[in-house]
């Protein structure tokens, strides 16, 4: 027996994927090369017996899709619908190369670091 998933993936977010792989005609297998994951991974985040992907994998999700990646990362529950300016990053974030989405999400990191060590000092 397979151990239960950490977070199961939202019935949203499975059926947003689906809906656009039969709209655009791609296959589980052309998805999971364009998104470069394994076609089995894909196939069982899809199925429900695999918790959500991490955000990067969300967004290259979203980008062999040809979605705004926030859409998706909403569908996962990731981010609210009314974050706008995480929206805006996405959308900019797609424009990186994987080493600068890298750099970025270590900023993202340190920043968030420093203002939990300031409020902690309060």
């Amino acid at each position: 027996m397979s151990p239960r998933p950490k977070e199961e993936s939202p019935s949203g977010f499975i059926k947003r994927i689906k809906k656009e792989m039969r709209g655009k005609g791609i296959s589980l297998r052309t998805l999971a090369a364009e998104a470069g994951m394994d076609p089995a991974t894909l196939s069982r985040i899809l199925s429900g017996k695999q918790g959500i992907p991490t955000d990067e994998a969300i967004i290259e999700l979203a980008k062999a899709l040809e979605l705004d990646p926030s859409e998706l990362l909403s569908e996962a529950g990731r981010i609210s619908q009314d974050r706008h300016d995480m929206k805006l990053l996405l959308r900019t974030s797609s424009k990186l190369t994987p080493d600068e989405v890298k750099k970025v999400l270590k900023l993202a990191k340190q920043l968030a670091q420093q203002r939990s060590s300031r409020k902690g000092k309060k």
